[in-house]
């Protein structure tokens, strides 16, 4: 931009939940070179979905101009920490995370250590379940459900685990297994991954017992596959 009166060349960044209806929530005035511009809003809430840009009002041949940047979609995503007991609590309470915030759509759920986590028959959501150097078992009642985007399982070279009784698991995406030797087992749970399963690591990286169902896109080193014939029928592997 090049202004004729830089004294009277402004800066607003434009922020809302709608470009139509947004406002300005901060004014640089008297600018007269080139800065970095930032700004903050609130209160805001996860999940919530905003648009900004910013405008700079400047003179040029003796009229008042506006430029406007291009506007940015940004979304509130966060996290939180599984603060439950070891021995077992309840998925739903808000007390077993840290924050004291349930998951939703936009905070992805930390397990780091081992833990039991149980819930009853109600839908549960989270952008993403990461199981990170922890064993892990969620014991759900049959219709339970749990949205979310994916599963990450491990970090260390220790490995950890993610054991599952039970309900219905809807991911949007795949499973990632970043050190090659975490483990998946489900025990008589319905699962359906809208993303690649690797197995590249053990022979045992992902159980299904006691009629446990998998679906996936698609799956790569099949030798991590182990399916267990159990009381309740045979297990199955889905590749879409």
């Amino acid at each position: 931009v090049t202004s004729d009166d830089t004294l009277n060349t402004t800066v607003d960044c434009y922020m809302g939940a709608d470009p139509s209806a947004w406002d300005s929530i901060r004014t640089w005035n008297h600018q007269t070179e080139e800065a970095v511009y930032a700004a903050t809003n609130s209160p805001v809430a996860y999940g919530d979905i905003y648009y900004a840009a910013f405008k700079v009002t400047y003179k040029h041949d003796g009229k008042t101009c506006e430029m406007w940047t291009a506007s940015n979609t940004i979304e509130i995503t966060g996290k939180v920490d599984w603060k439950g007991a070891k021995a077992g609590a309840a998925w739903s309470v808000a007390n077993n995370w840290d924050p004291k915030v349930i998951p939703n759509a936009a905070l992805s759920a930390y397990f780091t250590g081992d833990h039991l986590v149980t819930a009853g028959a109600e839908e549960l959501a989270a952008r993403a379940i990461v199981i990170s150097d922890s064993v892990t078992s969620f014991a759900f009642e049959p219709e339970t459900t749990l949205d979310f985007t994916y599963l990450h399982i491990g970090n260390s070279a220790a490995g950890s685990k993610l054991a599952v009784t039970n309900g219905i698991l809807n991911s949007s995406q795949g499973i990632d297994f970043p050190k090659n030797n975490g483990a998946l087992v489900l025990y008589g749970t319905q699962a359906s991954f809208a993303g690649l399963l690797n197995l590249s690591g053990t022979s045992e990286q992902v159980v299904l017992r006691n009629g446990a169902h998998l679906s996936v896109k698609g799956v790569t080193g099949v030798v991590g596959f182990k399916p267990v014939t159990g009381l309740l029928g045979p297990p199955r592997l889905v590749v879409t």
